[in-house]
């Protein structure tokens, strides 16, 4: 299936990729000097160790230190493909927690391993929607979820359709929906609610529940 390229799609991504990147950039320097600093560490241990009279407790300390700055240059660049991979966003349409969908693309690190490495380096574990890749075929599933949305009116407020796409309303994907969508009977009206009117989106009379 042939995907649709636009610039909504990086942008609406941005906000979990920069929130794992935000995160990388306060600890890069830090973490980035101690990996450099791995081998001479591992050097003073094996020193520690030949002495006449070696300190277990200063090896033991010395090994911690070593064990810590290797898993935090592991957890560095786990992240970072992380960021890569949801950048590639392989899950359009779905709304998952950023904990979960790093479960998802790198199902080879653990659950217990993951909510450790988002604690340790602080970050959020906010809710990511990835966008829906319009297509031809594509427009079943925006249409799926719109329905998923229709109030007791048998309406679907406009800007949900902005909300299931994550982009603008005046973006390429938006109009390429909106068409696709009126083919199938959907259109678009104004309904008075109290004093204010709002725009509303309106299914098609065989999808009304």
């Amino acid at each position: 299936m042939a995907k649709v390229k636009n610039s909504e799609e990086s942008i609406t991504l941005t906000l979990p990729v920069n929130t794992i990147l935000n995160s990388l950039k306060r600890h890069e320097e830090r973490i980035g000097l101690q990996n450099e600093s791995l081998p001479k560490a591992k050097a003073a241990i094996e020193a520690l160790k030949r002495e006449d009279y070696p300190d277990a407790n200063s090896i033991k300390a010395a090994q911690e230190r070593v064990r810590i700055w290797a898993r935090e240059w592991r957890w560095f660049n786990l992240l970072k493909d992380l960021a890569s991979k949801i950048e590639s966003n392989p899950y359009p349409g779905q709304h998952l927690r950023l904990y979960a969908l790093a479960q998802r693309l790198m199902p080879d690190v653990s659950k217990r391993e993951w909510y450790e490495i988002f604690y340790w380096f602080g970050i959020t574990n906010i809710m990511v929607h990835t966008p829906v890749e319009v297509t031809e075929l594509d427009i079943e599933t925006v249409e799926r979820q719109l329905l998923e949305l229709v109030t007791e009116d048998n309406v679907v407020p406009a800007t949900a359709l902005t909300t299931v796409l994550q982009c603008s309303a005046n973006s390429k994907q938006y109009r390429t929906a909106k068409e696709g969508l009126t083919q199938r009977g959907w259109h678009w009206a104004h309904q008075r609610s109290g004093s204010s009117t709002q725009r509303v989106i309106r299914p098609p009379c065989h999808q009304v529940r």
